[in-house]
């Protein structure tokens, strides 16, 4: 619940600068985004963490994206609140009950995948279950899909010496899945790494 209202508190810094630019919109545009905003920051402010800001834009990655989502979600058909909830969602796990992505059952079945980006779909569906304050494990695979394409590195950390990266199956699964995820996403990783941190 931290990792998703550290999201919207970072959404609340510019949400005086989002309301101006959302204010020169159409009447209709306008009427959507700004219930789409309220709903985005509804939660930290019944928390009392809600501070309004007027970071520009072009210092706030989250806005800016939050801006493109909610518009793109708005035009697939989405209702603004839902919109709104859905562009600031950061946090995406299996759905309720299962753990995994199902990617070592499916390398150990060869056969039912044809091409590595098969692989990809797979952790995507496996994995598209938002957890958030206003819901756990609901289904957005499109906004999921949406972050997998921004994506420009991907790392995984280790801080153990006792399984090395190839003696459990954690490190193909989570780490190279997704990576298989992002391009299968149409993304572009530029690179991959693990980091191993100083055993104590």
């Amino acid at each position: 619940m931290l990792l998703d209202r550290a999201s919207r508190v970072a959404l609340a810094a510019s949400f005086n600068t989002l309301m101006a630019a959302i204010n020169q919109k159409t009447a209709d545009n306008r009427t959507k985004l700004l219930a789409a905003l309220n709903a985005s920051v509804s939660s930290i402010q019944k928390a009392g963490l809600f501070i309004p800001g007027s970071d520009p834009l072009d210092k706030n990655p989250i806005a800016v994206h939050w801006l493109s989502d909610v518009k793109a979600l708005i035009k697939l058909g989405m209702k603004p609140e839902d919109a709104g909830i859905a562009a600031i969602s950061r946090l995406f796990g299996p759905s309720l009950g299962n753990y995994g992505t199902r990617l070592p059952e499916a390398v150990q079945q060869d056969w039912t995948w044809d091409e590595r980006l098969d692989l990809g779909k797979l952790y995507i569906d496996s994995m598209k279950y938002a957890l958030s304050e206003n819901g756990w494990g609901v289904d957005l695979e499109e906004v999921l899909t949406m972050r997998l394409r921004d994506v420009e590195g991907v790392y995984h950390s280790r801080s153990t010496n006792f399984y090395g990266v190839v003696d459990v199956d954690h490190n193909f699964e989570f780490l190279g899945g997704f990576r298989l995820a992002v391009e299968a996403a149409e993304g572009n990783v530029s690179f991959d790494c693990i980091r191993q941190f100083p055993f104590m």
